[in-house]
């Protein structure tokens, strides 16, 4: 009988991604030792390497339209990048248990062998939602300080002559000097 394996992507990954992916098994605790109801990593590398690549498209997808994020070390935001990994891969295995589950009883016991579907949908949900909100205000920002070089108030000139600044005295630079609450 021949072995068959789900998905299995056999490629170079620079160093970039596999600390990306390092990152994502350590986040999700995806080691063999730690995964005692299966043999070896739930995820594999190359698996986790093109939730990487829809990570990235996701983000430079989505309106409002910055600019294509072309690889890990061009992401704004490490925790977001890992975040929407995270949720992809969870989201991805979910199917693989949806469509694997067995519910079976025998004598009084009801044994079902990958139920862990709805557990994993939940907790994808919530990711996303978390993602969701975090990406927009991030990439929100990017677009406003890209639109006016920052986001400042009507206070930036204050001290000035004649509208030359005397210093640079932004909404973050009154709050912190306790000049504006």
């Amino acid at each position: 009988m021949a072995s068959f394996t789900a998905f299995s992507v056999q490629t170079y990954i620079d160093d970039d991604v596999q600390i990306v992916i390092r990152q994502v098994r350590t986040w999700l605790r995806d080691f063999a030792p730690a995964n005692a109801l299966m043999d070896g990593e739930e995820f594999e590398d190359g698996s986790i390497e093109l939730f990487i690549d829809m990570a990235l498209d996701d983000w430079s997808s989505t309106p409002p339209l910055i600019g294509r994020i072309a690889d890990v070390r061009s992401h704004p935001s490490r925790f977001l990048l890992i975040l929407k990994v995270v949720q992809l891969a969870l989201m991805s295995a979910s199917f693989a248990y949806a469509r694997n589950n067995l519910t079976y009883s025998d004598g009084g016991i009801t044994v079902a062998t990958s139920d862990k579907a709805p557990m994993y949908l939940r907790i994808e949900e919530r990711l996303r939602s978390e993602y969701d909100l975090q990406k927009m205000r991030m990439k929100r920002s990017i677009n406003a300080e890209s639109a006016y070089g920052g986001v400042h108030s009507e206070y930036i000139t204050l001290g000035t002559a004649s509208g030359l600044a005397v210093g640079s005295f932004d909404t973050y630079n009154l709050v912190r000097f306790g000049l504006f609450v």
